[in-house]
């Protein structure tokens, strides 16, 4: 059996629960309505290399580090989806 696909958003939201942030002030400082931000931490928005300049400025994680865990979790989540189908 495949492990889950856990999305970027995943990680993200260990650190802010490190570092005290809060969803609100997350969205805020990342620009994103509350909601965007939810979508994202949610996985169900792209992070895109804009997304991982930011996130790199505001909690100091390289950009390549969330770039990196876009594409894994990418991968994963279609072998989850192609195991859903057989």
């Amino acid at each position: 059996m495949w492990r889950k696909a856990m999305p970027p958003g995943a990680t993200v939201w260990d650190v802010l629960a490190e570092r005290g942030m809060t969803v609100p002030v997350f969205a805020r400082l990342m620009g994103f309505s509350e909601a965007r931000a939810e979508a994202f931490l949610c996985g169900d928005a792209l992070l895109t290399p804009e997304i991982a300049a930011a996130l790199e400025k505001i909690l100091g994680v390289p950009a390549r580090f969330w770039r990196n865990l876009e594409l894994s979790y990418r991968a994963d989540l279609t072998k989850v989806l192609e195991e859903d189908m057989v």
